[in-house]
Protein backbone atom coordinates (compact mmCIF):
# COMPACT_ATOMS: atom_id res chain seq x y z
CA UNK A 1 0.00 0.00 0.00
CA UNK A 2 1.40 3.06 -0.98
CA UNK A 3 1.42 5.69 1.92
CA UNK A 4 -0.43 9.00 1.52
CA UNK A 5 2.22 11.43 1.40
CA UNK A 6 4.01 9.64 -1.46
CA UNK A 7 3.59 10.20 -4.83
CA UNK A 8 3.92 7.80 -8.23
CA UNK A 9 6.10 8.75 -10.84
CA UNK A 10 4.68 8.36 -14.14
CA UNK A 11 6.56 6.07 -16.78
CA UNK A 12 8.45 4.81 -13.94
CA UNK A 13 6.56 1.22 -12.05
CA UNK A 14 7.92 1.03 -8.47
CA UNK A 15 9.36 4.51 -8.36
CA UNK A 16 8.11 7.19 -5.50
CA UNK A 17 8.46 10.64 -4.55
CA UNK A 18 8.30 10.84 -0.98
CA UNK A 19 9.41 14.38 1.06
CA UNK A 20 11.20 15.79 -1.83
CA UNK A 21 12.87 12.37 -2.06
CA UNK A 22 13.10 9.25 -4.80
CA UNK A 23 12.10 5.70 -3.25
CA UNK A 24 11.88 2.24 -4.79
CA UNK A 25 8.92 0.20 -3.90
CA UNK A 26 7.34 -2.96 -5.11
CA UNK A 27 5.76 -5.21 -3.75
CA UNK A 28 7.09 -9.00 -3.18
CA UNK A 29 4.86 -11.69 -5.08
CA UNK A 30 2.89 -13.81 -2.85
CA UNK A 31 4.57 -16.90 -3.46
CA UNK A 32 8.09 -15.82 -2.88
CA UNK A 33 7.80 -14.06 0.15
CA UNK A 34 8.86 -16.56 2.01
CA UNK A 35 11.96 -17.36 0.09
CA UNK A 36 12.45 -13.73 0.11
CA UNK A 37 11.43 -13.09 3.77
CA UNK A 38 10.00 -10.02 3.51
CA UNK A 39 6.88 -8.25 1.73
CA UNK A 40 7.70 -5.74 -0.13
CA UNK A 41 10.97 -4.71 -1.59
CA UNK A 42 11.90 -0.99 -0.60
CA UNK A 43 15.46 0.85 -1.48
CA UNK A 44 15.78 4.83 -0.91
CA UNK A 45 17.46 6.29 -3.97
CA UNK A 46 19.84 8.85 -1.89
CA UNK A 47 18.53 11.98 -3.97
CA UNK A 48 16.41 14.55 -4.46
CA UNK A 49 16.94 14.74 -8.52
CA UNK A 50 14.18 13.69 -11.08
CA UNK A 51 17.18 12.72 -13.47
CA UNK A 52 19.76 10.75 -10.53
CA UNK A 53 16.25 9.06 -9.35
CA UNK A 54 15.65 7.49 -12.97
CA UNK A 55 18.92 6.14 -13.10
CA UNK A 56 19.14 4.55 -10.29
CA UNK A 57 15.65 3.50 -10.64
CA UNK A 58 17.22 1.30 -13.72
CA UNK A 59 19.48 -0.34 -11.63
CA UNK A 60 17.33 -0.62 -8.34
CA UNK A 61 14.87 -2.36 -10.56
CA UNK A 62 17.28 -4.86 -12.32
CA UNK A 63 18.12 -5.69 -8.47
CA UNK A 64 14.62 -6.16 -7.40
CA UNK A 65 14.05 -8.14 -10.73
CA UNK A 66 17.53 -10.44 -9.86
CA UNK A 67 16.18 -11.20 -6.33
CA UNK A 68 12.83 -12.30 -7.52
CA UNK A 69 14.51 -14.61 -9.69
CA UNK A 70 16.91 -16.19 -7.59
CA UNK A 71 13.93 -16.77 -4.93
CA UNK A 72 11.80 -18.46 -7.62
CA UNK A 73 14.88 -20.57 -8.96
CA UNK A 74 15.57 -21.44 -5.31
CA UNK A 75 13.12 -24.03 -5.73
CA UNK A 76 15.21 -25.68 -8.50
CA UNK A 77 18.65 -24.69 -7.25
CA UNK A 78 19.52 -22.22 -10.54
CA UNK A 79 20.35 -18.83 -9.53
CA UNK A 80 20.25 -15.29 -11.24
CA UNK A 81 23.46 -13.61 -11.52
CA UNK A 82 23.72 -9.86 -12.70
CA UNK A 83 24.75 -9.45 -16.31
CA UNK A 84 28.63 -9.36 -16.56
CA UNK A 85 28.91 -12.77 -14.00
CA UNK A 86 26.69 -14.41 -16.60
CA UNK A 87 29.05 -12.87 -19.89
CA UNK A 88 31.89 -14.25 -17.56
CA UNK A 89 30.53 -17.89 -16.93
CA UNK A 90 29.27 -17.80 -20.57
CA UNK A 91 32.97 -17.17 -21.43
CA UNK A 92 34.61 -19.73 -19.75
CA UNK A 93 32.34 -22.06 -20.43
CA UNK A 94 32.83 -21.54 -24.19
CA UNK A 95 36.50 -21.48 -23.09
CA UNK A 96 36.27 -24.74 -21.77
CA UNK A 97 34.56 -26.05 -24.78
CA UNK A 98 36.96 -24.80 -27.07
CA UNK A 99 39.53 -26.28 -25.19
CA UNK A 100 38.26 -29.93 -25.29
CA UNK A 101 37.82 -29.34 -29.45
CA UNK A 102 41.22 -28.89 -29.92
Amino acid sequence: MVQKHMKKVENFPRLYERDGRYVFRAAIPMHLREAVGSSEYKRTLGTDSLKEAKHAWAQTDAEFERIKANAQASLSGVYATSGRAKTKQALAFAGQCQSKVA
